[in-house]
């Protein structure tokens, strides 16, 4: 079901993750709604998600990940990862460097 259909949609508790994001997620209300976006493509679509967050009239975050990963310049995460890590860092604190190196694959870790 299209976002736009969802009866009682909360803009101000919800908040868009897109890696095209200009503001990085550091803390957050743990009643709040994420929007996960998943776009299976061959090519990236840049600011797809940015924008489609800017439609809908609700914030727009990037996850930390470049703040806590030091070997790698692009990333390309399945939903399940960025679910995990969000419960994670919810789960102990909003520890996202504990968050982010216990769900990350292991190709994405420093070697």
């Amino acid at each position: 079901m299209p976002i736009e259909e969802i009866k009682d949609f909360d803009a101000e508790n919800t908040i868009y993750l897109s890696p095209d994001a200009e503001e990085t997620l550091s803390d957050f209300d743990p009643n709040t709604n994420f929007i996960i976006g998943g776009i299976v493509d061959r090519s990236v679509n840049k600011n797809l998600t940015y924008e489609k967050a800017e439609m809908l009239g609700v914030r727009c975050r990037k996850l930390p990940l470049f703040e806590h990963l030091t070997n790698t310049t692009r990333l390309v995460l399945n939903i399940n990862t960025v679910f995990e890590m969000l419960l994670r860092s919810l789960n102990n604190g909003q520890d996202w460097s504990d968050a982010i190196t216990k769900a990350m694959p292991g190709r994405h870790h420093d070697k």
